[in-house]
């Protein structure tokens, strides 16, 4: 394992130890700072070996990984330590690492195999950052996941806001886990990781696949995580993919590639985690007394879902759909011909045929107001400044006749 470490600032601390062995000041009580590390403090200067895992997917063996001393500002204080990426379960290994501060950053990047789609080399990896900040005088076991990646792009925005490091964690635990409805976790998200058995490890596995609903979108999440505030809203993608793998309809793969990939979390468990978990966000209520209604989701009010006999269910034909199941609802007017404008698809107008029903209204329809069928047969109409006569040949259709022709 090929690990280096970059510029040793030794003169600085034999600075310190010759300045506290001639000043009082230097004291441990005397400290204005509880989080700085102070000379002779054996839980930061004695070497250690650090492990964790990277679970953000699957990273390829061999993938970069740093380990970065900070201060408790999150000034680096140029310590660091290099390794890779152990083997397939995302272990990694730091030996011999001695520092003078309490708190590291870890950062790992490199290609990874996403959980819920097809893997492998030539499939769908994709280029992933995944990163950690924590306090070493709470165990040498440090791992990085979505969750610590959340939190580290996020900490800085606290402490900027007057909040102490330590602070800054604990307040960004609580709101990602509120936010996530993780409501039993227990462990720091940085002691939690899908290679070894938890009890409370499968919310990260379900947190892993919601951070997937943004892959191959053109939406960042990386950009979204810079927002002072993150909304239910701005996490559109993820609430649906949880519901698309609630019902089946996204994240394929989950079973099989959890299998490959060694991760030791409960998958019916997850499963339950985020089927609660859309239902939540999208806050339907019941809808057994209401069949074919059709409500806004909470977290997004252009997301709508409608009532059937299985629950809440996203319309596979999307706008389309909803319209249908809206005009069903509608007594349709005996006048033939009538065009009603669409409630869910934008720009869209639809027509009453006795035959058929309901039906997609044409630009010609749109234009004249009225549409052309066996019953409008050689009526005229003006549009786009137009006349158009009703005509029957394969079809029905408006044909552009002389102008004088409505006239007459």
């Amino acid at each position: 394992m090929n690990k280096t470490f970059e510029r040793t600032p030794f003169f600085g601390v034999v600075a310190l130890f010759l300045l506290c062995a001639v000043c009082s000041s230097c004291s441990d009580d005397e400290s204005s700072d509880a989080n700085v590390a102070k000379p002779g403090d054996a839980a930061v200067e004695s070497a250690r070996t650090i492990v964790g895992f990277v679970n953000r997917g699957q990273y390829n063996v061999g993938s970069e990984v740093v380990l970065r001393e900070v201060d408790s500002t999150l000034a680096l204080t140029g310590y660091a330590y290099h390794t890779t990426v152990d083997d397939s379960s995302g272990r990694f290994t730091f030996e011999n690492v001695k520092l003078t501060q309490p708190y590291v950053y870890i950062e790992v990047n490199g290609a990874a195999n996403p959980l819920c789609y097809e893997s492998g080399p030539n499939q769908s990896q994709v280029r992933r950052e995944a990163q950690a900040y924590a306090d070493i005088r709470k165990g040498d076991t440090i791992s990085v996941n979505l969750l610590t990646h959340m939190q580290a792009k996020r900490l800085k925005l606290y402490m900027d806001r007057g909040l102490s490091f330590d602070s800054s964690m604990s307040v960004l635990q609580k709101e990602l886990s509120d936010f996530f409805l993780l409501d039993s976790l227990q462990r720091d998200f940085n002691k939690l990781n899908l290679a070894t058995e938890q009890a409370d490890n499968y919310y990260l596995l379900g947190a892993t696949v919601l951070d997937e609903g943004f892959l191959y979108l053109a939406q960042s999440f990386e950009d979204l995580l810079k927002q002072e505030v993150i909304t239910d809203s701005m996490m559109t993608p993820s609430w649906s993919i949880a519901y698309g793998f609630s019902h089946n309809e996204d994240c394929f793969k989950y079973k099989e590639n959890a299998k490959k990939f060694g991760y030791k979390a409960a998958l019916t468990t997850g499963r339950k985690y985020l089927d609660n978990l859309w239902q939540k966000k999208y806050n339907l209520g019941q809808c057994s007394d209401n069949y074919h209604e059709i409500k806004a989701a909470a977290s997004n009010k252009t997301v709508f879902l409608y009532c059937d006999t299985s629950g809440w269910t996203r319309s596979s034909n999307g706008c389309y759909g909803l319209d249908r199941i809206n005009l069903e609802n509608i007594a349709a007017d005996t006048l033939p011909g009538k065009l009603v404008k669409a409630t869910y698809c934008k720009d869209t107008y639809y027509r009453w045929d006795h035959e058929v029903g309901w039906t997609k209204a044409t630009e010609s329809d749109v234009a004249v107001g009225t549409a052309c069928m066996q019953e409008t047969e050689g009526r005229y109409g003006k549009g786009r400044g137009s006349c158009y006569k009703c005509t029957a040949s394969s079809r029905y259709y408006w044909k552009e006749v002389d102008l004088g022709e409505c006239d007459e």
